[in-house]
């Protein structure tokens, strides 16, 4: 069994201001203040595909490697190891993140599960998953909560628009993760991060071919600031106010 689960450092924008938000979608926000965390659904994408790579490996052999495109920092690397990646490879460069990831598969003789997260920046469309799926000619399966390992194959719980979906998948497939029930990724020791010091990253150019998305082109961010308007209840008691609320909101 061969799994890959793809992942990207994005920043974390939890608390942004208003006034960052403004400046994000004009163009002008210095990023480089904002501390670096993995892309919320690539975590549930590296943690489930760690869990069930745990799963298969009492049982039966498992190579589990992950994959990133552009800039990512050495210790999101470094510590992925540590949790018992195999190989942990970066390709240079931002674009084709698809194409690219799909170059990868094939070089390396191709892999029975894929990874990714349903969307990682902001601004990407989530394609990613659906591109890797139509290039390798594989099924993708979306907003993926939880997988198993049977003895039949692997059990995938999927949201759908009707409820949880369970599918008992037995073929080569691309997994998008969505709200995942592990959405985080496990801490590793400070023993499995010594132990992973020594191995390095496998930093690696790759001449992907140009892909054809027919979508829209991502062009700025837009937000609009509105200002919270309160009001307090006038009454002395809470009758009056329960009075006065109902006067104001449903006799209008």
């Amino acid at each position: 069994m061969k799994i890959l689960a793809c992942f990207k450092i994005v920043c974390d924008f939890e608390r942004i201001t208003p006034a960052e938000l403004t400046a994000l979608q004009e163009g002008s926000l210095n990023l480089s203040v904002f501390k670096r965390i993995f892309g919320s659904y690539d975590e549930a994408a590296l943690e489930n595909a760690r869990r069930l790579a745990e799963e298969i490996r009492k049982t039966e052999d498992c190579k589990l490697d992950a994959v990133t495109v552009g800039d990512c920092e050495p210790r999101f690397l470094k510590n992925l190891y540590a949790l018992g990646f195999d190989e942990v490879f970066k390709v240079r460069g931002e674009k084709d993140a698809a194409a690219n990831i799909c170059r990868l598969a094939e070089d390396v003789g191709g892999y029975d599960m894929i990874f990714t997260g349903r969307q990682a920046w902001p601004n990407e469309r989530g394609l990613t998953p659906y591109l890797i799926a139509k290039k390798l000619s594989l099924p993708c399966i979306s907003n993926v909560i939880d997988l198993t390992r049977t003895l039949s194959g692997v059990r995938v719980v999927s949201k759908t628009d009707y409820g949880a979906f369970t599918r008992t998948v037995t073929s080569p497939a691309v997994y998008s993760m969505g709200e995942a029930a592990h959405p985080y990724l496990h801490i590793a020791t400070l023993r499995e991060k010594l132990a992973a010091e020594s191995k390095s990253v496998s930093e690696i150019d790759i001449a992907a071919a140009d892909m054809q998305v027919h979508t829209g082109e991502f062009l700025r961010f837009v937000y609009e600031h509105t200002e919270k308007q309160c009001r307090f209840i006038e009454g002395e008691t809470d009758a009056q106010k329960a009075h006065a609320l109902w006067q104001e909101v449903f006799t209008k």
